[in-house]
């Protein structure tokens, strides 16, 4: 119980840095023995490595400005790219930046009030370029994406305030333990779904947890129970109407025999995680594809 008053103590600390915190956050979760907590607090202190899902407050909305280069040695820098010139599979990419650093340096750059970079790749420049030539034959030699400093402090206090709705959601779970060490008594289940909940959860992105599905309540075949869920989520009458057409598509079968979700439901699919991406809908890219598929099972009966 002390580790977690005293993880509760620096999280409202003005002077405690959030890396210190996440440093006893760590052991926290050996005690609690959450290996899902475990390799969160890693990464957010060693950063998000190639290939890990990173959560939906890292995934930022960014800016981009190209450098262009003209004839006569003439060249124009931060021009503003306008996203409506850029091809659907090169938007979404121009629009967000995925935060992976360590939280330690994320704390410095923004105490320095610094302003966020990232460099395009060459392909996504070489890709976009015929597009957006300026007049006087201004062409596109390198593009980056911006994001402010204050972007940066609103990971940090999503950081923050999170854990600090995990600590005293754990308090609450402890209430009552005579143990001084009440941390590895709490029931696993209990600790993961404060987890999901509190970490993994948002104002405005629903919870990665089985009470996603369990609060769905959708039986086989009843589509009426599938569009009004996922009308929850934000999706508008155009996405739904889509779906509804989709549906009619009866599940192919695999060789083995399995049911599987019909091509034009996958597709649907696929363009409703990228629509979470952009922060249209109430569900996080990060969880969309899982809340959806589970849903469509559920609808699906498999």
């Amino acid at each position: 119980m002390r580790l977690i008053q005293e993880i509760r103590h620096d999280i409202v600390e003005p002077r405690s840095s959030l890396a210190s915190v996440r440093r006893k956050t760590r052991l926290l979760a050996q005690e609690l023995a959450a290996e899902e907590l475990i390799r969160w607090v890693q990464d957010e202190l060693n950063g998000y490595p190639d290939g890990r899902d990173v959560p939906a407050y890292r995934r930022l909305a960014a800016s981009s400005v190209g450098f262009f280069a003209g004839p006569f040695g003439r060249a124009v820098d931060n021009y503003p790219i306008p996203l409506s010139l850029l091809p659907d599979n090169v938007r979404e990419f121009a629009s967000q930046v995925v935060l992976k650093n360590p939280v330690a340096e994320i704390e410095d750059m923004a105490a320095r009030q610094m302003t966020g970079h990232e460099r395009w790749p060459p392909e996504a420049v070489l890709l976009v370029r015929d597009k957006l030539e300026l007049s006087g034959g201004f062409v596109l030699i390198d593009a980056r994406k911006i994001l402010p400093s204050h972007a940066l402090r609103g990971v940090l206090d999503s950081i923050q305030n999170r854990l600090l709705e995990f600590i005293i959601t754990l308090e609450g779970i402890s209430v009552g333990s005579d143990s001084e060490d009440p941390a590895s008594e709490m029931p696993r289940e209990a600790v993961l779904k404060a987890f999901h909940t509190t970490v993994y959860g948002d104002r405005n992105v629903i919870a990665i947890g089985p009470e996603v599905t369990q609060n769905f309540a959708i039986k086989p075949g009843n589509e009426e129970a599938l569009v009004s869920a996922l009308q929850s989520l934000g999706f508008d009458s155009a996405d739904l109407d889509d779906l509804r057409t989709a549906l009619r598509e009866t599940p192919a079968s695999s060789p083995e025999g399995k049911q599987q979700i019909g091509p034009r439901v996958r597709q649907w699919v696929g363009d409703a995680v990228a629509k979470a991406a952009q922060g249209v809908l109430r569900v996080g890219a990060e969880a969309a594809g899982t809340v959806i598929a589970r849903a469509l099972k559920d609808y699906y009966g498999f």
